[in-house]
């Protein structure tokens, strides 16, 4: 931790000050700290300096570090704040799980009013009801856009959480 707010300090002061990255998160710091460091300290330096280059806000987190040091495959493709996975032949799950997410938290976001949910989520249906959400999820469970492996445990579960909100729906 000394040496990286040293370095963190010395490429701000030396011309970096446009970048934003001024602290690594816990997590960030908790990688580097187990991080075997063959190239010395020149590595981390140079580490360092790439992240505070990659890192969105004040907060070096763990995106801004290169694979090899997080252990995590960085993925590819980026849409809408989710990431698509490295093998493409789960991106139809992938698909139907944010999907699923995003339901199931703007049903906790309105705290459990299904309707309301489907009020922002869906801003042009007139009506809106629970019963959207449940043609949603059957949409969702059918080709060619949905996934249909209906023993997925993920899927499953959030189907199940999506519903009970749903049951006891505020209408």
């Amino acid at each position: 931790p000394i040496l990286t707010t040293l370095f963190i300090k010395k490429f701000v002061m030396g011309g970096g000050e446009s970048y934003q990255g001024r602290q690594f998160s816990a997590k960030a710091m908790e990688c580097l700290k187990n991080n075997e460091w063959q190239g010395n300290i020149r590595e981390l330096r140079n580490m360092v300096e790439g992240a505070i280059i990659m890192a969105k806000n004040e907060t070096i987190g763990l995106d801004a570090l290169p694979e090899r040091i997080t252990g995590r495959v960085r993925n590819k493709v980026k849409s809408g704040g989710f990431l698509l996975p490295e093998n493409d032949g789960q991106w139809g799950r992938h698909f139907v799980l944010s999907q699923l997410h995003i339901v199931a938290e703007a049903i906790e976001r309105t705290e459990g009013n299904a309707t309301l949910a489907v009020k922002h989520l869906f801003p042009q249906i007139n009506s809106p009801n629970a019963t959207y959400i449940k043609r949603f999820i059957k949409r969702l469970q059918k080709p060619p856009w949905g996934y249909s492996d209906t023993e997925d445990e993920e899927i499953k579960a959030l189907i199940d959480q999506i519903n009970s909100y749903s049951r006891g729906s505020k209408k």
